[in-house]
């Protein structure tokens, strides 16, 4: 995914839709961490990938606190996308641009179904 684009689609999200996403995109990255181990093994193959998975998840955990209380301070958005699609490493590049696009569609499919719900 393009940065800009990730930029444009996370910017349109309301507060709630943003928080939404980030616990999406977070839980999406255990996924992506998962090939990073030894399979049936104890070991960690991908020590580098893990790491910049970890400092990931850490910075969109600290945003969404950020966004949960009357902080003053947060991240701009071109800066929590940056952090979530800009990796050196070409295959977590490819796991982050997939996980972006699997949060977005579930938020955007979840507030569809929260609207018709209130609607209700």
């Amino acid at each position: 995914m393009e940065l800009n684009t990730g930029i444009s689609r996370f910017s349109a999200l309301d507060k709630e839709g943003q928080l939404l996403f980030l616990a999406r995109f977070g839980h999406n990255l255990t996924i992506a961490a998962r090939d990073t181990f030894v399979p049936q093994a104890d070991g960690v193959h991908a020590p580098e990938r893990l790491r910049m998975i970890s400092e990931c998840q850490h910075r969109i955990f600290g945003h969404m606190y950020d966004l949960m209380t009357p902080s003053e301070w947060r991240r701009p958005d071109e800066t929590i996308v940056s952090i979530i699609l800009d990796h050196s490493d070409q295959h977590l590049r490819s796991q982050a641009a997939w996980a972006f696009e699997e949060a977005l569609d579930h938020v955007l499919s979840s507030n569809t179904s929260l609207e018709r719900t209130r609607e209700v």
